[in-house]
C-alpha cells in the first residue's frame, strides 16, 4: 500500500482482479493479460481435490523434476508451454516505460514467470515459495532482472492486526 505504483498487471483470471482491486479503486490504471492467467490444469480444473487426484498431480510434478516439461494433466498446459506464456509477458514487460509496476498472478505461474524474469532453468521453479498474496519484489536494470524480496508476507500480519 506503501509502494507508488504506476501500473497494475494482472491476469484475465477473477482472483488478480479482486487483489488489486484496493488499488484499482483509488485510480490505478490496469492492463489485464491472458499470458499470466493460472497454468491450465485440464480436466483437474474446478474438481474437489481427492486422492486420485492428488497422485495424478504428484506424477506430474515428479516429471518435472526430472525436467521432463511436455507433460500435463490431461486437457492441459504443460510447463513449456506455461514458459512459452511467460516468455511472451516478459517481452512485453521490458517494452513497458513503467517503473514501479505491480503484477498479480498465480502460484504456478508466478513459479515460472519468476525462472524466465531472473533466467534461470526451469528446473528451480520449486525454490520459489508462494504464499497467495506473498510479495516478490524485483528490479530491471535495463538488460537483467535481480530477485530482491522473495515471497514476503509481513504486509498479511499488519492486515490480521487490523481485523482484531
Amino acid at each position: 500500500k506503501d509502494i507508488p505504483f504506476e501500473v497494475a498487471l494482472t491476469s484475465k483470471l477473477k482472483r488478480t482482479h479482486q487483489t488489486v482491486q484496493s488499488f484499482t479503486e483509488k485510480g490505478l490504471a490496469w492492463e489485464q493479460f491472458p499470458e499470466i492467467n493460472e497454468m491450465s490444469w485440464g480436466e483437474h480444473e474446478g474438481k474437489a481435490y481427492t486422492p486420485e487426484r492428488k497422485a495424478q498431480y504428484n506424477a506430474i510434478t515428479s516429471e518435472w523434476d526430472k525436467e521432463n516439461y511436455d507433460v500435463g494433466m490431461k486437457g492441459g498446459e504443460t510447463i513449456n508451454e506455461l514458459a512459452a506464456r511467460c516468455r511472451t509477458f516478459v517481452a512485453q514487460l521490458r517494452e513497458r516505460e513503467e517503473q514501479t509496476i505491480l503484477i498479480c498472478a498465480h502460484g504456478r505461474l508466478n513459479r515460472c514467470l519468476l525462472c524466465v524474469l531472473l533466467d534461470v532453468p526451469l528446473r528451480h521453479m520449486n525454490d520459489f515459495s508462494h504464499s497467495n498474496t506473498g510479495l516478490y519484489r524485483l528490479r530491471f536494470d535495463g538488460a537483467r532482472f535481480e530477485l530482491l524480496t522473495n515471497n514476503n508476507t509481513e504486509h498479511l500480519k499488519a492486515q490480521e492486526l487490523t481485523a482484531i
